[in-house]
C-alpha cells in the first residue's frame, strides 16, 4: 500500500514513522510545501519514504492530511475525485462540516 501523508510538520512526521511500522505499507511519499522540511523528515524515515512538492495530490492509495487547518476540504475533495481513499486529522469544525459535505462522493 502506497501512502500519501500531506504535511510534513509534527503530526505529519509522526504519522509516516508510525505507517512505515506496517509491512503492508509498500511506501509513504511525503508531500509538503516546505521542500527543506519535507526532505529533513524523509531522510530520518528510511528506505521505503519519499519526498514530493508539488501542488497535485500524490498518487497513492490512501492520503492523510495532515496539512493546517483550513485546507482539509479542498485536499480531500480533489483526491476523492481522483479515486483515493482519504483520511483527516482535523478537529476544526469548519474543514469537518467541509468533510462531511463530501459523504456523497
Amino acid at each position: 500500500m502506497r501512502i500519501a501523508v500531506l504535511g510534513a510538520g509534527a503530526v505529519g512526521a509522526r504519522a509516516a514513522r508510525q505507517l512505515l511500522g506496517y509491512d503492508a505499507v509498500t511506501e509513504v511519499v511525503l508531500h509538503d510545501v516546505d521542500a527543506d522540511r519535507c526532505d529533513a523528515v524523509v531522510s530520518s524515515l528510511g528506505e521505503r519514504a519519499r519526498a514530493e512538492v508539488s501542488p497535485e495530490v500524490p498518487e497513492a492509495d490512501l492520503v492523510l492530511l495532515t496539512v493546517p487547518s483550513g485546507e482539509h476540504g479542498a485536499l480531500a475533495a480533489t483526491a476523492i475525485r481522483a479515486g483515493r481513499h482519504v483520511v483527516s486529522v482535523s478537529d476544526n469544525c469548519d474543514d469537518v462540516e467541509a468533510l462531511l459535505d463530501l459523504d456523497h462522493e
